[in-house]
């Protein structure tokens, strides 16, 4: 791509890092559909703390010519032919522009369609022309020395802490210490742990108890992780953005949900297995239910052995 093209298309983001990996073949498409480069619009005010490694993606990205931080940097609605956004995304003065001059789009139906979010951006694409295949989720290559040993199998259990009603940690699994021993026993495999500073408490645990794991938790960011993630024959998440990741660059996952829409959240393509909590409202996102729930039920109801079967079915993997 040539970055002295100028850009025909201004596209809003303002979400989790796993919404803009899912965003990212519907900017693909606009690419090649009006043949230019895209100018991502984010939100200056914003201050959640996923902001800057979205940020970093955008910098290293051939696809994007500019990051706007807008109203401290300056943007100008007229000088695009396109301003493509979704309703699904965080208000803010960005938005309200995008609003008014841009294309109106239907609101997204998670419940009733049972989309995936990959499938409602490229929808969007559609309405607008497009007629290619769905490209693949893009995230820029890092270098970085390689992880030391034999076959490795990663865990995250990540979750964004974000407020009372944002409260993504029940996402998380009870039981990586017990699934951690059962597949070192079945496998004599080593184990990395990845994640951020939310999780550094956990992966401690865990390299204290066992000497076949590494926490790299709090350590690296996130394309650092990308990258230790890369080395790794098999993952092993909670609904996250890492688990979009390992789409992305070809890591097979077992990927755990419970309140968190599968339909809606799971990885799009590739090598995978879903194991999911159950419970009487599971999954319960955009439900009520959501922001009551306090015990976390779905997900405990995961056994480690639900998991040690998927990766049963899985264990070619494992022989690469």
């Amino acid at each position: 791509m040539d970055k002295r093209k100028i850009s025909k298309v201004a596209v809003y983001f303002c979400n989790g890092i796993g919404n803009w990996l899912m965003m990212t073949p519907a900017i693909q498409a606009l690419s090649k559909l009006y043949d230019s480069p895209i100018d991502i619009i984010m939100p200056s005010e914003n201050t959640d703390s996923r902001m800057p490694v979205i940020h970093s993606i955008c910098r290293e990205w051939d696809v994007v010519k500019n990051l706007i931080l807008f109203p401290d940097q300056d943007f100008y609605p007229e000088r695009y032919k396109v301003l493509f956004s979704t309703s699904h995304c965080e208000p803010s003065i960005a938005k309200k522009l995008f609003d008014q001059t841009g294309i109106k789009y239907r609101p997204a139906k998670w419940l009733g369609e049972c989309l995936h979010e990959i499938e409602y951006y490229m929808n969007e694409t559609y309405r607008l022309g497009y007629k290619g295949p769905i490209p693949p989720i893009q995230i820029p290559a890092t270098d970085q020395s390689k992880l030391r040993g034999g076959t490795k199998i990663a865990f995250y259990n990540g979750a964004a802490s974000l407020s009372e009603r944002y409260r993504w940690e029940r996402k998380k699994w009870n039981r990586f210490v017990e699934l951690a021993k059962e597949l070192h026993n079945c496998y004599d495999v080593d184990i990395i742990y990845l994640g951020g500073k939310a999780e550094v408490e956990e992966g401690n645990a865990l390299e204290s108890k066992y000497k076949f794991v590494k926490n790299f938790a709090g350590k690296l960011n996130f394309l650092e992780s990308v990258h230790a993630l890369k080395q790794c024959s098999l993952m092993i998440s909670s609904d996250s953005s890492l688990m979009h990741a390992a789409e992305a660059i070809n890591v097979p996952v077992i990927a755990l949900f419970g309140s968190t829409m599968v339909s809606k959240n799971r990885p799009f393509s590739g090598d995978y297995r879903i194991i999911r909590g159950n419970c009487r409202y599971s999954p319960c996102q955009y439900h009520p239910q959501f922001n009551l729930c306090r015990d976390y039920t779905c997900m405990e109801s995961i056994s480690t052995g639900q998991v040690m079967q998927a990766v049963m079915e899985m264990d070619s993997v494992l022989c690469r």
